[in-house]
């Protein structure tokens, strides 16, 4: 069983921290998550090696995700407010375009992202299931 993940009625969540601009911060899959197939998609069919592959694979996506460098690139640097509040007016940051891989822009991300869970559900969709990227942060009491 995973330690960071959870049912929620027919859902099966699993933690996944999508973005950190705190340096060593982890982000993206809990490193154990890769070495144990969750049993919802085990019953399903989805085997070890495949398991495993798509959560390589969205980690080598994650490393394009924010980080410190990117956002202080383009909220900070050189020209602190007036920059910021340029960027958050004019430049489309999260957008699929050329400048997409610049530190500064998260479009290569999102794109990575999408690709993944297209690869992923063109397999879970076969067999009755479907996998959505959404962060979800557990309601403790």
């Amino acid at each position: 069983r995973l330690a960071k993940a959870n049912r929620i009625s027919n859902r099966f969540i699993i933690d996944f921290e999508k973005v950190s601009c705190c340096p060593g911060q982890v982000t993206g899959l809990d490193p154990d998550c890769r070495n144990c197939v969750p049993e919802e998609l085990r019953v399903k069919g989805i085997k070890q090696d495949v398991w495993s592959e798509w959560c390589d694979d969205l980690m080598k996506v994650q490393k394009k995700s924010p980080s410190i460098g990117g956002c202080l690139c383009i909220f900070c640097f050189p020209a602190c407010l007036v920059q910021a509040i340029f960027c958050a007016m004019c430049c489309p940051t999260s957008g699929d375009h050329c400048l997409k891989s610049l530190p500064c822009f998260y479009g290569d991300w999102y794109v990575g992202l999408r690709e993944w869970q297209a690869s992923v559900n063109s397999v879970l969709n076969k067999k009755d299931m479907h996998a959505k990227l959404k962060t979800y942060k557990p309601y403790n009491r």
